[in-house]
Parts: C-alpha cells; structure tokens; sequence
C-alpha cells in the first residue's frame, strides 16, 4: 500500500517498453520503485505538472536545489503517471519543459504530446487523455496585438480650434525605415507597434510613441480594432497560423509644442499633418475600404464625434487583491471634447 499513490514497481520487458503494475515489494532484479510525476489538477479536471526535473525554476515550496535526471528516469515517471492520470479520469496533460532540460522532449512526443506554445525559456506541451472523445483543451495563444497612436493637436497658427473639425487639428504621422511600409513611396502611418508581454494596450501605445516620436502623451480612447488571420507565411513565418488584432488609439499630447524626436533605427521622418490632408492620402480616401473606414473612425473618436471605449483600472472584487483594465464604451455625452479645448 506504500506505493500505491506516490509510487509504481516498473518492469523493463526483452524490447525496452514498460509493464505497469502493483507487483510485489522486493524490487530486486529489473524491479524497481519510481516516482509519479509532481503535479496539481487545475478546474477543469487536467494535469498541470509541476515537477522540478522538467523546470528552470522550482515551483513553491520546492528546494531550488534537485539533481539532474536521466532520460530513462523520466520516460519511465512520465509513463506510469499518464497511465494514473488516465485511470483517474483526467482529461488532459500541460507538461512544461524548459530549455535546459530539451533533451526531455522526444520522450515526452513519443508518449504522445503535442507542441501548445513557446518562449524564449520553455515549451510547453499538452495531452489529451480522453480519446476516442474530442480534444477539448484550449489551443495555444494566437494572437498578437499591434497599437496606433491618432494623436491630434491644433494645428499651427489656428488660435480657436473647434472641436469636432478636421480642418483645425493634425495627426502625428510617420515614415518607417524598414517594415512593410518602407518600401511605398510618400507613405505615412500612424506611429505604433506590438503590445508587450503582460503589458496594457494603453501603456504600449504611450509606449511606442515616446520610442518612436519623443512625444509624451495621454491616452484618451480605444477607437477602432482591426482583425487580420495569416493563414499563409504572407505576413511573415512570425506571423504564420496566427492572428493580428490592430488597435488604434487616440491620444493627445502633455505639450503641444514638444519636439519631435525620430527613433532613427526605425523610421526615416516623422511629423504633425492636417488631418484632412491625412485622410485624403490615396491609402485612406477610397471609401469602403479596410484603412478608410480605421481610419476615418479613430478621426472622428480623437475629434469628439464619436465616444469610443474608455480606460480605467477596477477592483476584481470576490475578495481578490490588485486590479484589472477594462476598456468600456463610454457615454456619448463623454467625447473628448473638454480634452481637446484644454490643448
């Protein structure tokens, strides 16, 4: 009974596969006692292993020092602990294995997991326990999320801006050295670039403006999301079997007449242009077209015309600790309007 739970007597057979069972308790011979995998079930009934010998860093609680382990070791663990897991109804495996331990993985493919996701540090793999029923763990993550920043201003030698005109403000445009958009003669954009790990969409497109332009900014609105699915490597074997999600932001500047200081790395000008002339640009004038109607949409957010989502930071509540962001629409009688009178 010792054994029964955190134990296993493991016997190699004349072809090197494993014959599970309780056996007996001299473990002399082939015999011998292995250990189940560490783990903890998570809600929806599947494993998440949490064993130091597949880790860079020791889990809670655990000593940061483990010995290494052999190939063999783990092969023989990870089988007998999937044939428990089975047997105890699990539904599926997420097994983490971090750089340092790569040798790890063929043993962990040829016992039937498949690649999840990926970083720089771990892959982590999944199985599904459950066969011959559908396969319902979550998929990896498959988005990336870009941001642009519509930053608006008075334009130059207009003393009593009106809000709402596109006549009386102008955009923060720019030029980029490299990307896609280098190649296109005359061709501005929207400064902007990829969310960070962990980070808010409103703090990556202040972010990316001050990187890129040298303008310090306050974010105002979420305006406008594009999706874009690259189901070929035309967006680039980065991209490929995943999804953009492309979200214009309005914004305004902490000081009008901040200079602007170009991120010279990557692009080649930037500038303040009247946003009528913007949207005019052939790129964005014809009308039922994707950039058009961003475009024309985060002008008429950034001017006031329309509300927009607004940002704020809330208690989770349940007696949870730390807040969340949440992106909410806001009321239409709450446009930027005072914003944009106070430049």
């Amino acid at each position: 009974p010792f054994f029964l739970e955190k134990y296993f007597l493991v016997e190699h057979n004349r072809k090197g596969s494993f014959v599970f069972g309780s056996g007996s308790s001299d473990i002399s011979g082939l015999k011998k006692m292995v250990e189940i995998l560490k783990s903890r079930i998570n809600s929806y009934n599947s494993v998440e292993v949490t064993d130091p010998c597949t880790l860079s860093i020791p889990q809670i609680g655990e000593s940061s020092q483990h010995g290494p382990i052999s190939v063999r070791n783990f092969e023989e663990r990870l089988w007998y602990s999937l044939s428990k897991w089975r047997k105890d109804g699990r539904k599926g495996v997420f097994l983490e294995i971090s750089r340092e331990h790569c040798e790890l993985l063929p043993v962990a493919i040829r016992a039937g997991f498949e690649f999840h996701h990926a970083e720089g540090e771990y892959v982590m793999l999944c199985a599904w326990l459950q066969e011959p029923h559908e396969n319902k763990l979550p998929p990896g993550p498959v988005h990336f999320i870009g941001v642009g920043g519509f930053v608006i201003r008075p334009r130059d030698g207009v003393t009593n801006p009106q809000p709402g005109s596109a006549q009386d403000f102008e955009v923060l445009v720019i030029r980029e050295r490299s990307g896609p958009s280098a190649r296109l003669k005359n061709f501005w954009k929207l400064p902007g670039g990829l969310v960070d790990q962990h980070e808010d969409i409103r703090d990556a497109i202040i972010r990316e403006i001050k990187e890129e332009c040298g303008i310090d900014t306050h974010f105002e609105r979420l305006c406008v999301i594009q999706e874009i699915h690259h189901k070929t490597e035309a967006g680039g074997a980065s991209r490929k079997g995943s999804s953009d999600l492309y979200c214009i932001c309005a914004l305004t500047p902490k000081n009008p007449q901040q200079n602007i200081v170009i991120q010279e790395a990557e692009l080649s000008a930037a500038k303040w242009m009247p946003i009528d002339e913007y949207l005019s640009l052939p790129f964005y004038s014809a009308e039922d077209t994707v950039f058009h109607t961003l475009m024309t949409t985060a002008a008429d957010v950034a001017l006031g015309n329309a509300p927009g989502l607004k940002v704020g930071s809330f208690d989770l509540g349940f007696s949870y600790k730390g807040k969340q962001t949440v992106l909410a629409a806001a009321k239409t009688s709450d446009t930027i309007e005072v914003v944009v009178s106070n430049l």
